[in-house]
């Protein structure tokens, strides 16, 4: 990690995500690649005054592909991983950062078995939620059932369920949003057919926005390719890939807060070999996403998208996806190469926020 935080090279990434502070600091949560397995441990970089900082060694040793960030209310990270070292393996642990140094919430392990897909979220600085798939087959949750593990008081409480969500609804990826103190959940059903689930807690009660939608036109739903986004009014937006007889199409929907009807965004779809789609603000909706073409050399940002037009900060994770895809692909990016990429997202972070109108070209 000394050469990524100096920028003299590279690190290998296996998977990653990544988050910008309150503060627009950007952090990444990676899972290194190594030769040995054992060795692929979770690691966290900050770009600060233009340099790209390791923040050190995340977990007691390797992790799951799949992690996930959020921050409390001074903006430290907090960061939720799988952690195969752990008393029972793959058992879910979530660190904080606290100065230089990275410590559990909670103890050392937040779910109470083996977990895979996950996410984490604050609805205030006493209260994260972690949601995530139950993998284990002690019965204490049907294996692979949504399981809600939430961080209060200094204590954790596991396996808790959603009201009336069945407990063989296969849960894969789920996605969180906050609005304040309320949180959106957006949930992938691996059942036939693919379905898509979202939920609202506020209150300390759940409310189903979307039960187990299709499109009955499609034959499926892509099993990662999936984001929600949430505006001031509650209003939850989906962005997802399907497939169908006349190909492979990029959507978004809109689920109204209070009717609960489901809406079309759009008339136009995606390229039918897209990848990863990502859902950004502000508002009205636009949507950057990641094509199945990979690139080895900086590239300048295209000035329209050929299903809805990007927005501004839609940069940040158009500059981020190509760059992800060129760290888990060729192993190793010159760490001068990613802080290309970053800042120049970073910048166009900036402008936007200057240019609230967004009626200028993109730079």
């Amino acid at each position: 990690m000394d050469g990524a935080a100096s920028g003299n090279r590279g690190d290998s990434a296996v998977s990653l995500v990544m988050k910008v502070s309150p503060d627009g600091t950007p952090y990444i949560a990676y899972k290194m690649e190594r030769e040995t397995s054992a060795d692929e441990a979770l690691g966290v970089l900050a770009l600060k005054d233009g340099t790209w900082s390791s923040l050190g060694k995340v977990s007691e040793g390797r992790v799951g592909s799949y992690m996930d960030m959020a921050f409390n209310a001074a903006g430290m990270p907090t960061v939720s991983y799988v952690d195969y070292t752990n008393k029972i393996s793959q058992q879910a642990s979530v660190k904080v950062l606290n100065g230089s140094t990275w410590s559990f919430v909670g103890g050392a392990t937040a779910t109470t078995n083996k977990v895979s897909y996950h996410t984490i979220n604050y609805l205030n600085d006493n209260k994260l939620m972690l949601l995530a798939t139950y993998d284990a087959k002690d019965n204490v949750l049907a294996r692979r059932e949504l399981s809600v593990n939430t961080f209060e008081n200094g204590t954790w409480t596991n396996n808790t369920t959603i009201p009336g969500r069945a407990s063989d609804l296969v849960a894969y990826l789920q996605v969180s949003e906050t609005l304040g103190d309320v949180l959106y959940l957006g949930v992938y059903n691996a059942v036939s057919p693919n379905s898509i689930s979202v939920y609202k807690y506020a209150n300390n009660n759940w409310t189903t926005l979307l039960d187990k939608w299709s499109d009955e036109k499609a034959t499926a739903i892509s099993l990662r390719d999936f984001d929600i986004a949430v505006n001031q009014q509650g209003d939850v937006y989906v962005a997802f890939p399907t497939t169908a007889t006349t190909g492979r199409k990029s959507r978004v929907i809109k689920v109204d807060a209070e009717t609960k009807q489901v809406t079309p965004v759009g008339t136009r779809s995606a390229p039918p070999r897209d990848r990863r789609s990502n859902l950004t603000w502000p508002f009205p909706p636009r949507w950057a996403y990641r094509t199945s073409s990979i690139g080895t050399k900086p590239i300048s940002p295209p000035r329209w998208c050929p299903s809805i037009r990007i927005h501004r900060i839609g940069l940040l994770l158009l500059y981020w996806k190509r760059t992800k895809q060129m760290i888990c692909t060729s192993g190793l990016l010159p760490m001068a190469r990613l802080t290309w990429y970053l800042q120049r997202a970073v910048r166009c972070l900036a402008i936007n926020m200057m240019h609230p109108d967004n009626k200028a070209a993109v730079p």
